[in-house]
């Protein structure tokens, strides 16, 4: 049964942060929903199985979440008798994710110790985005990096949500051409917030014709939008880990 997830992400324009603004660790009433995080409640709402969902009519999921800093300094921390990471070196694996690594670490610690049977940590894929492989390796080695942070806190239900280039590419789908050829948003929007004419905002901005797109208004177009007809690399992979790791937590998923 899932009755408590925990959640991690860069602010209060993706998946929220505390309601005072003080708090890098908080839960339920104390944590103010971003956007993105309804797109999580929607699809837990979509994949659980219906006796899970029927629970939380008179048991409401309980939330915790913590900040991308406050997992970091955690992981500085050298606890005795466990040792060091050791820094990336030039073959590693994870160079330039060790941070991300370290941080899913400890939030895996920190959902096996709350008694958290879901963990989401959020990051976009930032930079240029010069790669113009659909399947970015750059997106694939955050996940990569993310999923092993999970295992080594032994947190077997953690998922990494890591959109290509960021979130707002999601929401462009549903407004460019009815869904159609979404996974090329992919490849072809800048990971650059500084770009003029192809920064995600901006484009998600002018599909929706405003200057700039508030939490309210981003919130809207998440509840509004086909999850069944989104169909990019990123998303799906996002799906399809959440739904592998419901069927590990209760046995079965919806689809």
């Amino acid at each position: 049964m899932i009755s408590h997830i925990i959640v991690s992400g860069e602010g209060p324009s993706d998946l929220g942060g505390s309601c005072s603004g003080q708090s890098a660790l908080s839960r339920d009433e104390d944590f103010e929903k971003g956007p993105f995080f309804y797109l999580i409640e929607r699809m837990l709402n979509k994949y659980l199985p219906e006796w899970n969902k029927d629970i939380f009519e008179t048991v409401p999921l309980s939330i915790t979440y913590v900040s991308h800093g406050y997992l970091g300094k955690q992981a500085k921390k050298i606890v005795k008798g466990q040792g060091k990471y050791a820094l990336a070196g030039k073959n590693d694996e994870h160079k330039g994710n060790v941070g991300k690594l370290k941080q899913a670490r400890e939030m895996g610690r920190l959902a096996v110790e709350h008694g958290c049977q879901l963990a989401i940590y959020f990051h976009d894929t930032d930079g240029k985005n010069k790669d113009k492989n659909l399947t970015s390796p750059i997106q694939s080695k955050i996940v990569k990096a993310v999923d092993q942070g999970f295992e080594r806190g032994e947190m077997n239900a953690g998922i990494a949500m890591i959109p290509k280039p960021t979130s707002e590419a999601w929401l462009i789908c549903s407004c460019k051409n009815n869904y159609q050829h979404c996974e090329t948003l992919e490849a072809t929007l800048s990971g650059n917030d500084r770009s003029e004419d192809n920064a995600p905002k901006k484009v998600l901005a002018n599909c929706l014709g405003v200057d700039d797109c508030d939490n309210e208004l981003l919130t809207e177009k998440i509840n509004n939008i086909d999850l069944d007809k989104i169909n990019m690399p990123s998303f799906n992979q996002f799906k399809d880990d959440l739904k592998s790791a419901i069927e590990i937590v209760c046995g079965s998923v919806e689809n």
